[in-house]
């Protein structure tokens, strides 16, 4: 979650509870003016709600999806440096072919968007 925009979503938050307790509920706008404003915040509270929930779901898909994407190329490496090793120590050899497939899934893992940077 970006934590710059907290301060805002937790504002929104605020106002979706405020606008849908049991005491807002039974309180009545006494003129006409106040009811239209009343209704207004209502609407806004309601969208800010939907629009939260689509885009929090959102969020976590992709950074489900980053996630299972970082899984997926750390298994890679992992796989050919355990080839690598394998080879290595069992035969006593260097197979030039396997390094090149551990270099390339490092850089592959190294390249990912949630590879922490300096």
């Amino acid at each position: 979650m970006n934590l710059s925009r907290l301060p805002a979503v937790l504002a929104h938050a605020a106002l979706v509870l405020v606008l849908q307790s049991p005491g807002a509920q039974a309180q009545k706008p006494s003129d006409a003016g106040e009811q239209d404003r009343w209704k207004a915040l209502q609407r806004l509270a309601d969208g800010i709600n939907d629009d939260s929930v689509r885009r929090s779901a959102a969020e976590r898909r992709a950074a489900e999806e980053s996630l299972r994407q970082l899984h997926e190329k750390l298994a890679e490496f992992v796989r050919a440096w355990n080839d690598f090793t394998e080879e290595y120590t069992v035969r006593g050899t260097f197979n030039l072919k396997k390094a090149r497939a551990v270099n390339a899934a490092w850089m592959k893992l190294q390249h990912d968007e949630s590879w922490p940077r300096r």
